[in-house]
């Protein structure tokens, strides 16, 4: 299996005047708010008359987010790109981050040794750009695009353990560039890597079982000594790459460990089905749905219908030069493709697995022109035909920004299917992006209960004239503001009404009209009744 190649993922700016949700809410309001999702049949006929209390320990999703940073240059002259430095930060946020801070600090650390790293790669990157282009005048080299490239992805994320798969990239300008892949399994308590020996029971059978994996899988690739010698090798120096999924384990083999780079990136997985006494129970329980997070390009080692057997999942692109834009995502499932059109300067990608039903979707989301995002969702198959299905999609969502009050942002990792936010934009009385929160469904599609799209931390109104609002949910129908009240923006159906708050709370409701693509407020237009409103474009 050869690692198959690709452009850099870069996400478009958000220039807009916005205000966001504040984040993961705690477990306590979280079992309040969430809309539940029906229960299946199979649960319902396997579910004892009354259920325990669940244990302190149960395997609950972590809420994280990450940041994505970039630098680019390129020649004044063709506007080819000279080099791209990418890296990567994961956070683990608010109640989670107090519940466990070591796992809060490890991750802090690794951001700043990654951020320190790529402003390394930077100043390195620059001096060999430019020698290459005094090489491209005197000798006619042939510049191309150098790089140093760091993605995570999150392939399991609960209070038992959080395991990332971090992809590097270097290309300083020699024949090729290099790649690896580095695995880090967690311990949420103490913030320390967990070793191989914490999970898997039995290490003297361990390098027999992965090299059976490893002979099967790539029948024709000319290891460098046999695998089982290689493995009890890297096993004996700790040097083992390996990620521990809700499934199983998959260790990871960069190219050259094993074989050269021709062959590419090796991959061998072991699961709990298969395997149960070689796995420590308390890493085997495995939740009704859970989400794994993918890297494009990267193939992955899934059981996507709970037999016991992985099938190989790669999900890839193809980029279009003139259009500066993804226009196909393919899809691959053990040999059998999917191929997708596209548009998109930014894909992210996500499993949703419900062990149940046996069924697996792939969510992807899509970033275009002025951060316009859209949520694609197929349903994979373990056999047959076809390797995928789109079953719909969301246009104009996209999953939560965490704003910092910095420059940056940060978007939030998709974890738990019973409760996420997705984001949208509304233009009613303002540009600003507000959220819902969203469940996994039956189907696979996320779905929502929630009435309102909620902006939290909004912009500030102020009323030019005196207002007549109504309040809801109150015995008072209607109030009337004097001119010079300031406002809160809160929230908005989208459609016909906005909820704003006054300083002391109160929820007032206005619902505008719309008329020859102007907005009026009881007859009078928006601009003549409120002062602080802010569009885009």
């Amino acid at each position: 299996m050869k690692k198959k190649s690709g452009g850099i993922l870069g996400r478009t700016a958000l220039i807009l005047m916005i205000a966001a949700l504040a984040g993961c809410k705690s477990r306590q309001e979280e079992e309040k708010t969430s809309p539940k999702e029906p229960e299946s049949e199979e649960a319902l006929e396997t579910k004892p008359e009354s259920e325990p209390d669940a244990e302190p320990d149960a395997c609950v999703p972590l809420c994280l987010s990450t940041f994505c940073g970039s630098r680019s240059d390129w020649d004044e002259n063709t506007w080819e790109q000279l080099y791209n430095v990418r890296w990567q930060k994961i956070y683990l946020e608010a109640q989670d981050a107090a519940a466990y801070p070591d796992l809060a600090a490890w991750l802090e650390n690794m951001g700043r040794e990654r951020e320190a790293a790529a402003a390394e790669a930077v100043e390195n990157l620059q001096e060999t750009a430019a020698d290459l282009q005094e090489l491209e005048d005197t000798d006619g080299y042939a510049i191309h695009s150098l790089e140093d490239r760091q993605e995570i992805s999150i392939i399991r994320a609960d209070s038992r353990c959080l395991s990332l798969l971090e992809f590097l990239r270097e290309d300083s300008g020699g024949a090729h560039g290099n790649y690896g892949y580095n695995g880090y399994v967690l311990d949420p308590e103490s913030g320390r890597p967990l070793k191989l020996e914490e999970v898997v029971t039995d290490m003297e059978k361990l390098p027999e079982i992965i090299a059976e994996k490893l002979e099967a899988s790539y029948p024709d690739t000319s290891f460098f000594a046999p695998p089982g010698e290689m493995v009890e090798q890297y096993l004996e120096e700790e040097k083992l790459n390996w990620v521990l999924t809700q499934q199983g384990i998959l260790f990871l083999f960069s190219p050259y460990e094993l074989a050269s780079y021709a062959d590419g990136a090796l991959f061998a997985g072991i699961s709990f089905e298969e395997e149960p006494d070689l796995f420590s129970p308390r890493y085997r329980e495995i939740p009704k749905r859970y989400t794994v997070q993918l890297q494009m390009m990267t193939p992955f080692l899934f059981d996507l219908d709970d037999d016991g057997s992985f099938e190989e999942l790669c999900v890839s692109n193809t980029y279009h030069k003139e259009e500066g834009a993804y226009v196909e995502l393919h899809i691959t499932v053990d040999g059998r493709e999917c191929t997708e059109e596209i548009y998109a300067f930014d894909i992210q990608l996500y499993l949703v697995h419900d062990t149940l039903k046996k069924r697996t979707w792939l969510y992807a989301q899509t970033s275009e022109n002025n951060d316009y995002r859209t949520i694609f969702v197929y349903e994979l198959y373990p056999d047959g035909e076809k390797a995928a299905e789109q079953i719909g999609q969301l246009s104009g969502w996209g999953f939560h920004t965490l704003f910092t009050g910095e420059a940056d942002s940060r978007e939030e990792i998709f974890t738990d299917p019973a409760h996420f936010l997705l984001e949208s934009r509304t233009e009613l009385l303002s540009t600003l992006l507000g959220a819902k929160e969203y469940f996994v469904d039956e189907t696979g599609m996320p779905r929502t209960e929630s009435e309102f799209l909620t902006v939290e931390n909004g912009i500030e109104l102020t009323s030019k004239v005196p207002l007549t609002l109504e309040i809801p949910d109150s015995d008072t129908k209607e109030e009337t503001f004097p001119a010079g009240t300031v406002f809160v923006y809160y929230r908005t159906d989208n459609e016909t009404l906005v909820d704003l708050k006054t300083g002391d709370g109160k929820i007032c409701r206005l619902r505008p009209e719309k008329r020859d693509y102007q907005l009026f407020i009881d007859g009078m237009e928006q601009y003549e009744v409120f002062d602080g409103l802010i569009y885009a474009g």
